[in-house]
């Protein structure tokens, strides 16, 4: 009987070896009587489609973790909206760790932007990654979005290279047809400082602009308190108070909603984003 029972016991424990063998990384009680099942398998950071355990990779020391509430309703849609404006120096790809799958198809480069992407209503995870290496970079934990909003991410780096991101509640239909509408965000620095000035447009070039029209206390601070303000149509000149850019040509086209955003860049001081072409 004694041999029986050594026999028995041998094949419960080649068993129990065979399952944790099979399992990548282990069985493991909960204390409640359950098992997880852990699995340590490499990740995959290919592009399209889902992406398993892509979000990890190891955590850059310095990366930022924000959270956001957008209830601000700015598309036809009912589905909340998501995209993303890349103005730092690096490559990123975006994972809607809710679903484990990326949310846009391709990487952003580099001064790139995007589509508009689908979410779930409710608390969303976001994590930015380097695709090469699916090292995560930031990420926004939660995002709770509400029905037929837009949130915009525009990520940007700092003097250090580590990446933030302005959150920012968009609209892409106009309630003002005969106008446009705008709002400036300042991505750097401009100066050694953070410095907050009035940047204005003013009516200037071939089909001047109706009237002169400012956006007080801009900084780099307070990017993401941005608001559009509506503007006459025509051509105009942004021009900083503290002329730390020299005066950049806008052109207002009635309808369509702009944000600006203002780089520290020899080559471009700003680039205009058209929200309104994000309308689904």
């Amino acid at each position: 009987m004694r041999a029986k029972n050594g026999t028995l016991r041998f094949l419960q424990l080649t068993i129990l070896a065979c399952l944790l063998s099979a399992c990548d990384g282990g069985l493991f009680g909960t204390g409640d009587g359950q098992t997880i099942v852990v699995d340590t398998a490499t990740s995959d950071s290919g592009l399209g489609g889902d992406v398993t355990n892509a979000s990890a990779g190891e955590n850059d020391s310095d990366a930022i973790t924000e959270s956001f509430d957008n209830l601000q309703i700015g598309t036809t849609t009912t589905t909340p909206l998501i995209n993303l404006i890349n103005v730092s120096d690096r490559t990123i790809a975006a994972i809607l760790d809710t679903s484990n799958s990326l949310l846009f198809a391709a990487p952003i480069a580099s001064g790139g932007s995007t589509q508009t992407a689908q979410l779930p209503l409710g608390e969303n995870n976001i994590i930015l990654i380097d695709p090469d290496t699916s090292n995560e970079l930031l990420a926004v934990r939660p995002l709770n979005v509400g029905g037929s909003t837009l949130t915009t991410l525009l990520v940007r780096g700092n003097a250090t290279q580590v990446l933030d991101v302005v959150l920012l509640s968009s609209m892409s239909i106009s309630l003002t047809p005969s106008l446009a509408q705008l709002r400036v965000v300042q991505a750097n620095l401009l100066s050694n400082e953070d410095t907050a000035a009035t940047f204005t447009l003013q009516p200037s070039g071939s089909s001047p602009g109706g009237s002169e029209v400012s956006f007080p206390d801009i900084s780099r601070a307070s990017a993401s308190s941005a608001s559009y303000q509506s503007v006459s149509p025509g051509d105009y000149s942004l021009v900083d108070s503290l002329s730390r850019i020299d005066a950049e040509p806008v052109n207002m086209q009635a309808g369509n909603i702009y944000t600006l955003i203002i780089l520290n860049n020899p080559t471009s001081a700003i680039l205009l984003h058209e929200d309104d072409l994000l309308a689904r």
